[in-house]
């Protein structure tokens, strides 16, 4: 995993000429790695922290903009993306917290709180549970928290019938147990 994150760390940038699905997805690897590497490797704490400040914080910045100019904002892929990608950086940003720059720390979670607050309800368990980590990333264990992740919970289950199957179909819960990086 740790040679995953760090190659991946040097592979992915921020570029503005990417789509703003590959945004997305580059702003949730990215995300996740340079937060695994800060954990895992001490000695580069200083250069993992500039990529977030540098590539992540771009990244995160795009896919707002892309998401409050967006045509049809309530469309899945303007929501269900973004809030992948908030849901990644609101972990990365409270492990790397203490040592974070406190003006580009504050403008990345703006963006993600931006996101977060403007999830439509293409599906649930996504709008759900990017409200519920926003919450928990500003105020703890809440009841606000506690509330959405009850929603999260009682959505997923109406979706598995008494006898265990995903009604969604097979391929869909297998994807989300086998994709890359899961």
């Amino acid at each position: 995993m740790k040679t995953k994150a760090i190659q991946t760390y040097h592979d992915i940038n921020f570029e503005p000429d990417l789509g703003y699905y590959d945004k997305c997805s580059a702003a949730f690897d990215l995300a996740g790695a340079v937060a695994l590497c800060y954990i895992l490797d001490d000695s580069g704490r200083a250069q993992y922290l500039g990529k977030v400040q540098d590539d992540v914080a771009d990244l995160l910045h795009a896919i707002r903009i892309g998401k409050e100019s967006a045509n049809y904002p309530e469309a899945h892929g303007f929501s269900v993306g973004p809030a992948h990608a908030a849901f990644m950086a609101y972990i990365m940003l409270d492990i790397m917290y203490d040592e974070m720059d406190p003006v580009i720390r504050s403008a990345m979670e703006s963006d993600c709180d931006y996101i977060a607050s403007n999830h439509h309800s293409s599906w649930l368990a996504s709008k759900y549970s990017i409200e519920a980590m926003m919450e928990l990333y500003h105020h703890g264990i809440s009841n606000t928290f506690i509330e959405k992740k009850n929603l999260y919970r009682d959505y997923l289950s109406g979706n598995v019938s008494d006898d265990g199957v995903y009604t969604t179909g097979p391929g869909y819960a297998t994807s989300r147990l086998f994709m890359d990086g899961r």
